[in-house]
């Protein structure tokens, strides 16, 4: 990837989960695309130019122009496609395997509220639009877990993480929500 620029892939959690462009922001266009892109980029600092993957001209220049709202506005291109990039499928913990692991930290980027209601036990809650303001809070040794309720807002984050140097980063996949199904189905099973 070109470190001269910053490339947003734009696509669904699961498309990306699936195959991903290293060193990509990983923000997916639905409707809290600008909110998740003002988590991760601050247009106060990155000075780079932005290139987007989406679908169609009018799908970048939509993406475009919510990301203005939220002051970033140096989106200079689009591409519409993977091909010719290199991509690797993203590396995921099940919830059946975050049991196994061993001197894992799992971070929760949803609200204190959504926490509060429900969450992966021993987890540490930290909103997603406060992770990068508080990297020298967060563990370097071991896994870290990025999780939220359904994989998008994780996804962002953990791609933010992942370019500022933490190599530790995985996601949690299905993030609560597949946790939550675990539980019911261990439960079940016992």
């Amino acid at each position: 990837m070109n470190r001269d620029l910053v490339f947003i892939d734009t696509r669904t959690t699961r498309e990306q989960w699936a195959a991903s462009v290293p060193g990509a922001l990983a923000i997916p266009g639905g409707n809290s695309f600008a909110t998740y892109a003002s988590w991760v980029i601050d247009p106060e600092v990155e000075e780079r130019p932005i290139v987007l993957l989406a679908g169609s001209l009018q799908r970048a220049e939509e993406l475009r122009d919510r990301l203005s709202y939220v002051g970033i506005d140096n989106v200079v291109g689009y591409v519409t496609s993977l091909s010719g990039f290199e991509t690797a499928p993203l590396t995921l913990v099940t919830p059946a395997e975050l049991q196994r692991l061993d001197n894992a930290v799992v971070l929760d980027v949803r609200t204190a509220t959504e926490h509060a209601a429900g969450h992966v036990p021993g987890s540490q809650q930290l909103h997603g639009g406060r992770v990068l303001k508080n990297l020298n809070s967060l563990p370097r040794g071991g896994k870290l877990v990025i999780s939220c309720q359904s994989g998008g807002r994780s996804l962002a984050v953990a791609s933010a993480l992942r370019n500022r140097g933490f190599s530790n980063v995985v996601e949690l996949e299905g993030s609560y929500d597949a946790w939550r199904e675990y539980e019911r189905e261990r439960a079940a099973g016992a």
